[in-house]
């Protein structure tokens, strides 16, 4: 389903089908909620009942990770240099000069709107 959404949400916006099958492979789940919100649970609980529910919700939580991350860092480390082209930036000119702007920028800003204006009145 994730996938097919991501199809839907990128389609018209100029991708290749490459780039949209890689951002669906990098929207898999990887357990990013459940890393964030795995000790919650334990950390709210009060009663012995709720922090054994606590403990096994942070166990399924931390399993949750081990079991989707991995694979999905694989998967993209490995699909995305087979599916996406680097573009080649055209090369520009290095003179070594830095570009400071007009030499003299009298010619660039017109007089009136010199301050040197209100001393030659």
């Amino acid at each position: 389903v994730r996938a097919a959404a991501v199809m839907l949400a990128l389609s018209g916006r100029g991708m290749k089908h490459q780039e949209k099958l890689f951002t669906a492979i990098a929207w898999t789940p990887k357990a990013t909620v459940q890393a964030a919100l795995g000790g919650l649970a334990l950390d709210e609980a009060r009663e012995d009942a709720e922090q054994l529910l606590g403990r096994r919700l942070l166990a399924v939580a931390v399993l949750c990770i081990l079991v989707t991350a991995p694979p999905g860092a694989t998967l993209i480390a490995l699909m995305g240099p087979r599916l996406l082209q680097k573009v080649d930036k055209p090369e520009v000119e290095d003179t070594g000069k830095l570009d400071t702007g007009p030499e003299n920028p009298d010619e660039v800003v017109p007089e009136e709107t010199l301050p040197g204006e209100l001393e030659k009145s």
